[in-house]
């Protein structure tokens, strides 16, 4: 669960965030869609890769990515291009522990 609450800062903080980086709609919402990108392209990965590694390995390191990218963001996302990459960061790193049926 804790994961999953640093996800929701982002659009908690778009009012803030583009007052502050002079950001249009398009590119805040575009920052969102660098999270969903990269989470698409992590589950698929990261799915193939627990046919050959420990599924506990991959969703150990994921999150452990994933807590590393949320702490880069919160760190160094000071404009529109450093927040659109580390958010695709984010989206790479936290495909692990997505539920699985």
């Amino acid at each position: 669960m804790l994961l999953y609450l640093s996800i929701q800062s982002y659009p908690a903080l778009i009012p803030v965030l583009q007052k502050e980086w002079e950001m249009s709609n398009a590119a805040a919402g575009s920052i969102i869609s660098a999270y969903q990108t990269g989470f698409l392209i992590s589950v698929v990965g990261l799915s193939v890769l627990t046919d050959w590694v420990s599924t506990k390995k991959v969703y150990l390191y994921s999150c452990l990515a994933f807590a590393l990218s949320c702490f880069l963001f919160a760190v160094f996302a000071r404009s529109y291009s450093s927040a659109l990459l580390l958010r695709l960061l984010m989206g790479l790193s936290i495909g692990g522990p997505t539920p699985r049926p």
